[in-house]
């Protein structure tokens, strides 16, 4: 981060000003053009540029400074305001809306929540700058409304009455100080670009990215070729999907040495024995070296059965034919060697590692979920996921089983069920918001505990329903290493990144919720207790509102990015990959990319 962008992010009025556009500094100049008393229009930076306000954007935070204090007291600072700290803490004193001595970020954001009808990061670019107009508006308004009534002789009485001695003073309004017309859509508008500054980094220095791991350029596997002393194994349309062939001491680059017990490319050593005079007793004794070529595009669309393997001479004919594997544990030597492609051949353990470790966090999680009578549906997801936990290891290590299949099938009809219900349930208690009643005559206390009580319950139904994508996203994960249905598996990964879309911060679900929730919290009010007190309660029921679908917006990251790495890791999968492979013996002893 920049010195500046922390300046900003500290509540620095000028930095602020200093990263604004041309437009986004327009609602701040148009109030003080409007008070005759500005020095504005005097400033030769002024003359000479507007309406380019960039030019001049420290005499505006002058400016607002100048507005936000009192005449004499400014001749004493040297003709300059208070700190726009202090300034924000008094408009957040006009309009009885909680603050925090010395935290301007935090007292500006409590402004903006109070008086802007919609939650902010659910907002477009348009959206945010017409209802922060709205906002300026709704907290001048206030101010004038407190002041005409006022005016009245009647108000005079009760106000008197009321509020006893302190008079103009218990209202926060001043009626012969009319600077808070500048003063307060300022501090509201700045609140918004701070946020938006903020959010968007800007000035920020672009980020110096280390060394990282780049995929070699995939070869390409319809031209492999068929070399001598090679075993070609081919798919049911004769194209190549690995050739094993005979090479020459590779130089150069390094080697990742594989062990006895490894799991990972050292399922290709029963094929060894195929290739021509590999196996004769002399290169038994000794080192030799094998150029592997993997096609997993051609190999993840073959269908179940045994494929053939050719075996060339060192003439270049074809010496012999020979059935070697069935598709599925084929399919488990290429996948574990493509992996290479992006890493090593302990990705393999590692993407093992990951489901489970994904599995056991969504179980740790759904069991401290509340169940709110649901117990089949509750049981269907943790049984799915159980399931998925158990038969991860013999999927990934090449094991296709069909009734694994089915059962991972019957599965994602299940977590589609609940899935469903989830969805509608949101619905029906988002629209239930509405509904909440404040039977009470003078106080907000009953009223603030119902919203409490209703934010949990959509916490929990979001929760749950975020586990049950993440549950199908691992099922898909497992379906994915299966051969075959490839449009199957795209279908399904279609469907299951519309659930994703759904739960987006601008989408219908939880716009919705956001909506419905700050409407029913706006309507709060008290009689008997002070504004302040009603707005404390106000801010912290909106404070939990923006955690509910905080939380939710990270739950989908989670799955999003579970579900990139799982698309990763197919590509890889399915990519030709060219890698040099060091025998000795009769096993494979060492493995280079190349």
């Amino acid at each position: 981060m920049t010195d500046a962008l922390d300046r900003v992010q500290k509540g620095d009025l000028y930095a602020l000003l200093a990263l604004c556009t041309k437009d986004e500094l327009d609602p701040l100049v148009n109030p003080i053009l409007d008070k005759w008393s500005n020095f504005l229009v005097i400033d030769e930076c002024y003359k000479r540029f507007q309406p380019d306000h960039t030019k001049y954007h420290k005499v505006i935070g002058d400016e607002i400074r100048l507005y936000g204090g009192n005449s004499a007291r400014n001749i004493m600072r040297g003709n300059e305001g208070p700190p726009y700290a202090e300034i924000v803490v008094d408009v957040c004193r006009k309009l009885d809306v909680p603050f925090e001595e010395g935290n301007t970020v935090r007292n500006e954001g409590n402004l903006l929540d109070i008086f802007l009808e919609r939650r902010w990061r659910s907002l477009s670019s348009a959206e945010r700058e017409k209802l922060t107009a709205a906002a300026r508006e709704s907290a001048l308004n206030k101010i004038s409304d407190a002041a005409s009534i006022a005016k009245t002789g009647a108000a005079f009485i009760l106000t008197r009455a009321l509020f006893g001695p302190l008079g103009w003073a218990t209202l926060g309004v001043s009626l012969l100080d009319a600077a808070f017309k500048v003063t307060i859509p300022c501090v509201l508008h700045l609140a918004g670009l701070r946020r938006i500054v903020l959010e968007e980094r800007r000035g920020a220095q672009p980020q110096a990215w280390g060394a990282s791991v780049l995929a070699l350029a995939a070869p390409d596997a319809s031209n492999m070729a068929e070399r001598s002393n090679s075993l070609v194994v081919r798919d049911e349309d004769g194209a190549s999907v690995l050739s094993m062939a005979r090479m020459a001491t590779p130089t150069g680059g390094s080697w990742h040495e594989i062990g006895e017990s490894d799991d990972g490319i050292s399922r290709l050593n029963p094929l060894l024995g195929l290739v021509p005079s590999l196996a004769t007793a002399a290169d038994v004794a000794g080192t030799n070296y094998m150029e592997v070529v993997t096609n997993g595009q051609r190999l993840m669309r073959t269908k179940a059965g045994v494929l053939k393997a050719i075996t060339i001479d060192a003439n270049g004919k074809i010496s012999g034919i020979a059935e070697v594997v069935d598709s599925s544990k084929l399919s488990a030597m290429v996948n574990t060697s493509a992996l290479l492609n992006v890493a090593s051949v302990a990705l393999a353990q590692k993407h093992l590692a990951d489901i489970s470790k994904k599995l056991s966090e969504i179980k740790m999680a759904v069991d401290d979920i509340r169940k709110f009578q649901r117990d089949e549906l509750h049981a269907l997801l943790t049984g799915s996921i159980r399931y998925f936990n158990q038969v991860a290891p013999s999927v990934l290590a090449g094991e296709f089983s069909d009734r694994v299949l089915n059962q991972v099938e019957r599965h994602e009809a299940d977590l589609l069920r609940e899935q469903e219900y989830l969805t509608d349930e949101i619905r029906s208690q988002t629209n239930a918001i509405t509904s909440l009643k404040d039977d009470e005559w003078f106080g907000s206390v009953e009223l603030t505990r119902d919203v409490e009580t209703h934010q949990r319950l959509l916490e929990d139904l979001y929760h749950e329903l975020l586990l049950c994508i993440r549950a199908r996203a691992c099922g898909w994960q497992l379906l994915c290493i299966f051969p075959g249905e490839e449009m199957g598996k795209e279908h399904r990964r279609r469907d299951i990144q519309t659930s994703i879309d759904a739960l987006e911060e601008c989408g219908e679900m939880c716009a919705k919720t956001d909506e419905f929730l700050r409407k029913k919290i706006s309507e709060i009010s008290s009689f008997w207790n002070k504004e302040s007190t009603v707005n404390e309660r106000k801010l912290s029921l909106m404070r939990s509102g923006e955690s509910l679908l905080e939380h939710v917006m990270v739950g989908r990251a989670e799955i999003l990015r579970d579900l990139h790495a799982a698309d990763a890791m197919l590509a890889a999968m399915k990519r030709p990959v060219i890698m040099a492979v060091r025998i000795e013996g009769q096993r494979i002893a060492a493995v280079r990319a190349l």
